[in-house]
């Protein structure tokens, strides 16, 4: 998948942030960024909750076909894995 997902999520504390997901190369690459910070942090790991929203954006992508299958299962095996470590 070329595009990558992105969406935004209000913390605990009132603030927003960006969540950048890329999917290339049997890899999935998290990126944040607070709401008027120009970096983008990717020391945080993500949640089950940031797995869940990626999963759902994933699957109404993949049903308007702007995601293949194989992202789909790439994305779902790699969720099973970081379920496993944690």
């Amino acid at each position: 998948m070329q595009n990558p997902i992105n969406w935004f999520e209000k913390l605990a504390d009132g603030t927003k942030r960006e969540v950048q997901v890329t999917v290339a190369r049997q890899r999935v690459k998290w990126e944040f960024r607070l709401l008027g910070v120009a970096a983008w942090e990717v020391q945080t790991q993500p949640t089950d909750e940031h797995w869940d929203d990626l999963l759902q954006k994933m699957k109404d992508r993949h049903q308007r076909r702007r995601a293949t299958e194989l992202d789909m299962t790439l994305v779902t095996r790699l969720h099973k894995q970081a379920c496993e470590h944690v």
